[in-house]
């Protein structure tokens, strides 16, 4: 039988006890009683939402096989893959399928899984660290780490500085920061102040005022930490296309 098959076949065995589990059908009515939503929700949670879930996992999973099937036997830690951590990380992927359906985030996790049994992530303690942050990480916050590295890279003091983040963007970096993912640190602006000399005691005091009145730059800076998290979450199999690509003649 095909894994197609059993999965189906596990879902309609799923939908089936839904369908004759009492407490469900208590539910399921409360549900259909909300004016306009009922319909919405009842369809997505005894219907869409399974169907949904499956059409992720199968996705990961031949994301996954992709980078596997890609990968040197030497690389591959079998003993690892016989492990209750690693079958702690598989749980925690299959947790997520049911509230993730960011493509990009999904990818991820395909990866993530792909490189947890390899030699080069086996050892690391980390991983379901890694994978317990990247649940509470929306796609603006992988997006936002992957600028500020990027910015670090191409060779910046510090990746961004922001003068007084509000909103959304105080949300996505103060949670970067908490998870240990960017490092915060202020600075106070830069500013050219000309010779004592020239000026009078009145410019003086003003550009004293100044200093004192202007709020420090917060300035943001992956951290090793953040680096390690971005290299667990990486396709492997993309860098080592790109790096084997020849170049083209000039």
């Amino acid at each position: 039988m095909a894994i197609d098959d059993r999965l189906e076949k596990s879902l309609e065995f799923y939908s089936e006890e839904l369908e004759t589990d009492i407490p469900s059908k208590v539910v399921k009515l409360a549900i259909e009683a909300i004016p306009h939503f009922g319909s919405y929700i009842t369809k997505l949670l005894f219907g869409d939402a399974q169907k949904r879930i499956a059409e992720r996992a199968k996705y990961v999973f031949d994301a996954v096989r992709e980078r596997v099937e890609n990968l040197d036997k030497s690389k591959i830690d079998k003993k690892f893959l016989k492990s209750d951590d690693f079958m702690t990380i598989v749980t925690l992927i299959l947790e997520q399928l049911q509230t993730t359906h960011d493509k990009v985030k999904l990818e991820m996790m395909a990866n993530a899984l792909a490189n947890s049994g390899t030699v080069d992530f086996s050892a690391d303690q980390r991983k379901e660290l890694f994978l317990r942050i990247f649940r509470n990480l929306a796609p603006e916050h992988i997006a936002e780490l992957q600028r500020i590295r990027a910015k670090m890279r191409a060779g910046g003091r510090y990746a961004i500085t922001v003068k007084e983040p509000r909103d959304e963007s105080l949300a996505i970096l103060q949670t970067l920061a908490a998870g240990g993912l960017v490092n915060e640190h202020q600075e106070l602006p830069q500013r050219t102040i000309p010779p004592l000399s020239r000026i009078t005691e009145g410019e003086l005091s003003y550009i004293v005022e100044q200093i004192f009145i202007t709020p420090p730059l917060r300035c943001f800076n992956i951290s090793q930490f953040g680096e390690d998290f971005l290299k667990f979450f990486a396709n492997r199999l993309t860098n080592l296309r790109a790096n084997s690509t020849p170049s083209k003649l000039s």
